[in-house]
C-alpha cells in the first residue's frame, strides 16, 4: 500500500508546480506505522500448586512416580500458555494492521486534500491567463480588422483614416 501511495504521490508530483507544497514519499521499509503492544503472559500463578494439600499431593505423586498425571498437568499448562499467548499476537498483529493502513489512508486523504488545493489554485490562474488572454485576443483582432479595412480603402485608392 505505502508502494502505490508512493507512485500516487510521485505523479501528482509531476503534474504539480514546485511550490505545491506537497508532503515527502513515505519509508517503504518501515513496515507496519504502530508500535505493538503485545506482552507476553507467564501464567506463573497457575503452575504454582493453589493450596499446601495440592503442593503435597504433587510432592507424593512424584514421589510414587506418578509422572503421567504431573506431565498431563504440564502439557495442560503449555497448551493454555501457548493457545492464549498466540491469541493475543494475533490480536496485536489484527490491531496494528488497522491502525497502521488507518494511518496510511489519513497520509493519502491529507495528500489528496492538498493536491485538490493545488488543482484549484492551477484553475484559478488558467481561468485569469484565459481571461487575460482573451481580451488581448479580441484587442488584437478589433485592430486586424481596422487594419483590413485601411488595406481595403488604400487597393481602391481613397485614403480614409480609420479611427
Amino acid at each position: 500500500f505505502v508502494h502505490l501511495a508512493n507512485e500516487f504521490l510521485a505523479r501528482s508530483r509531476g503534474l504539480a508546480s514546485a511550490d505545491a507544497g506537497l508532503p515527502v514519499e513515505l519509508d517503504e521499509q518501515r513496515g507496519l506505522r504502530e508500535r505493538s503492544e503485545f506482552r507476553f503472559h507467564e501464567f506463573i500463578e497457575l503452575a504454582q500448586p493453589a493450596s499446601p494439600l495440592r503442593h503435597a499431593a504433587d510432592l507424593a505423586l512424584g514421589a510414587m512416580r506418578a509422572h503421567s498425571v504431573i506431565a498431563a498437568d504440564a502439557h495442560e499448562f503449555l497448551d493454555r500458555l501457548l493457545q492464549t499467548n498466540s491469541e493475543r499476537v494475533r490480536n496485536d498483529l489484527e490491531h496494528r494492521v488497522a491502525e497502521s493502513r488507518r494511518q496510511l489512508e489519513a497520509w493519502i486523504c491529507a495528500v489528496l486534500r492538498q493536491l485538490i488545493q493545488v488543482a484549484e489554485r492551477a484553475l484559478t490562474r488558467a481561468r485569469t491567463a484565459h481571461a487575460e488572454g482573451a481580451a488581448a485576443v479580441n484587442l488584437s483582432l478589433q485592430k486586424l480588422a481596422a487594419a483590413a479595412i485601411e488595406l481595403a480603402c488604400l487597393s481602391e485608392g481613397s485614403w480614409e483614416p480609420v479611427p
